[in-house]
């Protein structure tokens, strides 16, 4: 959609067909060093059922997100067990984190894993004067295909809001970091000292984020959600016009599409500029006598 008053577009770009963006997400994947995990099955060319909409006009049917097609194909070989060898570098025994959490309870958060969970210390609060404790288990990241959908869990017995929600934010920017393939980037080995902030200046390093570079932690090839890297960076030409899929955001630096792989803007930063944000939507709210223009691409036929 656009908003009058506003030069970005939000969503998809609208010069381009269904049919386009289909052939642009196999291109992506065959040339993505990670697209061939697993992740060109999410796109459906024809109908798998009669609750699956058809294909139109010779358009593809979805791109699926990864946690919709596991939980279809949960016996299937592809993404399952896609994040289980960075889960488990992540938690082992003794390494320790550093970060700034802009969200909930703002500030410094630190400690280590000792090999099920992370135990966290914050700011201070009223509850909590010696500081906010937070516990994060590895159970939240390891059961099935929990590498692509946070494990949010209700509120605990005894548990004070703030706490819960500080929770909840912690648990989606470790959600995040691994999408974006920048997770072990922000851990430090036992027996290093872990710097402020050192955890979170990793995680918003825009450099890093959906390359198959060698993270800091172990110096292994990182892996990231390739589905997730097409919405912000797959292309497609049409002649002579070359853009993203989605409309780039305010800096340029990505297309913004919101809500897949919780891969919103990073809660994790004290520096983090506006223009970069990933999610789709404006930067205030549409006011008074703005024109919103809103473009649905075909789906069914015409009648």
């Amino acid at each position: 959609f656009q908003v009058s008053g506003d030069s970005l577009t939000y969503g998809t770009d609208t010069t381009f067909k269904r049919s386009q963006i289909g052939t642009a997400f196999t291109s992506f994947m065959d040339s993505d060093p990670l697209g061939n995990a697993g992740y060109k099955k999410l796109l459906y060319t024809s109908p798998t059922g009669p609750e699956y909409p058809d294909v139109i006009a010779g358009q593809f049917s979805a791109i699926v997100a990864p946690k919709d097609w596991l939980a279809i194909n949960s016996n299937e070989e592809g993404l399952f067990g896609y994040w289980d060898k960075t889960i488990e570098s992540f938690f082992k025994e003794g390494n320790q984190l550093n970060f700034f959490l802009n969200a909930a309870v703002v500030g410094t958060y630190w400690g280590s894993s000792d090999g099920t969970q992370y135990t966290l210390t914050g700011p201070s609060t009223d509850e909590e004067p010696d500081g906010i404790k937070i516990v994060i288990p590895a159970s939240d990241f390891t059961a099935l295909n929990q590498g692509f959908i946070q494990a949010v869990r209700g509120l605990n017995p005894n548990e004070n809001l703030n706490a819960y929600k500080t929770f909840n934010q912690i648990e989606a920017a470790f959600y995040e970091a691994m999408s974006r393939g920048v997770l072990l980037d922000g851990v430090v080995p036992p027996g290093t000292i872990v710097t402020v902030d050192y955890s979170s200046d990793a995680w918003v390093k825009i450099s890093n984020w959906y390359t198959n570079h060698k993270n800091a932690y172990d110096g292994a090839a990182s892996v990231y959600d390739a589905y997730a890297k097409f919405f912000h960076n797959g292309t497609i030409t049409d002649g002579d016009y070359t853009n993203t899929v989605f409309g780039k955001n305010a800096a340029g630096s990505f297309g913004m599409a919101y809500g897949f792989s919780l891969d919103e803007s990073p809660n994790v930063s004290k520096n983090w500029t506006v223009a970069n944000n990933v999610p789709s939507k404006p930067a205030a709210s549409v006011g008074s006598g703005q024109d919103v223009t809103l473009t649905i691409g075909p789906w069914a036929p015409v009648v």
